[in-house]
C-alpha cells in the first residue's frame, strides 16, 4: 500500500511539473481546502486541449468538475476552481476529498485518519 501512495504521489508530482496553467492561474496557490467531498479519488478519461475545472470547495454537484455552487453567495465558500489544461489524452486520478497539495490530482491524502474521519459531502 505504501508503494501505492509512493507512486500516486509521484505521478501527481509528475503532472504538476509540466502544468503550465500553475504559473498563470493563482487559483493553484490557495491556502484552504475545501470540504471533503468523497474519501476516494475519481478516474476520468481526459482529452488533449480540453480545458477541465477542478472543484477546490467541494460542494458542486459534477464531481469532480466545477458546476459554479462556489458562486451562491450565501454559502460563503471562498475556494475556487483549479483550471486543468489537458496535455494527453488518458485517465486522470482527480482528487475528490479536496485535500490533496498537488490540486487538481489525488496524491493519496484521502488514506489520513483526519479525512476518513472527516464529515463528506457525497451520501453512499
Amino acid at each position: 500500500m505504501f508503494e501505492k501512495e509512493n507512486k500516486r504521489v509521484k505521478e501527481a508530482r509528475k503532472l504538476l511539473e509540466n502544468l503550465a496553467d500553475r504559473g498563470t492561474h493563482w487559483e493553484y496557490h490557495q491556502k484552504d481546502c475545501g470540504a471533503v467531498y468523497d474519501k476516494k479519488p475519481f478516474k476520468v478519461l481526459c482529452k488533449e486541449g480540453k480545458m477541465y475545472m477542478w472543484c477546490a470547495c467541494g460542494w458542486s454537484k459534477q464531481q469532480p468538475f466545477c458546476d459554479g455552487t462556489h458562486n451562491i453567495a450565501h454559502y460563503k465558500i471562498t475556494q475556487k476552481p483549479i483550471p486543468f489544461t489537458c496535455k494527453e489524452t488518458k485517465e486522470y486520478w482527480f482528487c475528490n476529498c479536496k485535500q490533496t497539495k498537488h490540486r487538481p490530482f489525488c496524491d493519496g491524502i484521502h488514506k489520513n485518519e483526519d479525512v476518513q474521519k472527516a464529515h463528506s459531502v457525497v451520501k453512499h
